[in-house]
């Protein structure tokens, strides 16, 4: 199980950066669309309504995802670090890799300001530190929200938080709020999965 390029796998589609996959011949571009099949591949007895899991993955596709989003290219050298990483793991030349990089800053500048706007976010890094809180919230003392093992929601919020870590706006988070205990935890049961799997 390797890591996936941030470019592979995305299209646009109405207007959107999307990932995409083909699975039974049918192409589907919504991560949780995407996950849902490929657990019901691996536990068809899977229950996906289970009620407060339901609830916390739509947390992360209609909240998360934009507190993100927001920090990370929250301001010019923030967005250069992180499209910077997001170039260095393709095979990109030197050149490609420079337009990229600037190209993509100033996209995303202009889909954050909208973004911003559209989501109510004045501060984004109290927007981000705020809903790592809430979820710390959400585990009310427990190892994951799935209990003593992740479920899909502590999956899709580790999905999201992990990939910023190495970025200022996940030290900060890390730093600022109580979510670095959980993100442990993850990155372990993360680990011990991959073993299983190899």
């Amino acid at each position: 199980m390797g890591e996936l390029s941030p470019f592979a796998g995305v299209t646009w589609s109405d207007g959107k950066k999307k990932p995409n996959v083909a699975l039974d011949g049918e192409l589907m571009f919504d991560s949780s669309d995407i996950i849902d099949k490929l657990i019901k591949r691996i536990h068809p007895d899977y229950d996906l309504n289970a009620e407060e899991e339901k609830k916390w993955r739509e947390w992360v596709d209609n909240h998360l995802v934009h507190a993100v989003f927001a920090n990370i290219y929250r301001n010019v050298p923030e967005t250069l670090e992180a499209v910077e990483y997001n170039t260095s793991v393709g095979n990109l030349n030197s050149f490609n890799r420079l337009v990229i990089k600037y190209s993509a800053a100033v996209v995303n500048y202009f889909r954050l300001k909208k973004l911003k706007n559209k989501h109510n976010i004045t501060d984004e890094r109290a927007a981000l530190h705020g809903a790592a809180e809430q979820w710390v919230d959400a585990l009310n003392g427990r190892k994951f929200l799935g209990g003593l093992d992740p479920n899909l929601a502590d999956l899709a919020v580790f999905a999201i938080l992990y990939p910023i870590l190495p970025f200022q706006s996940g030290r900060d988070m890390v730093e600022q709020t109580r979510i670095a205990k959980w993100l442990y935890k993850m990155d372990r049961a993360y680990e011990d999965m991959k073993l299983r799997l190899s």
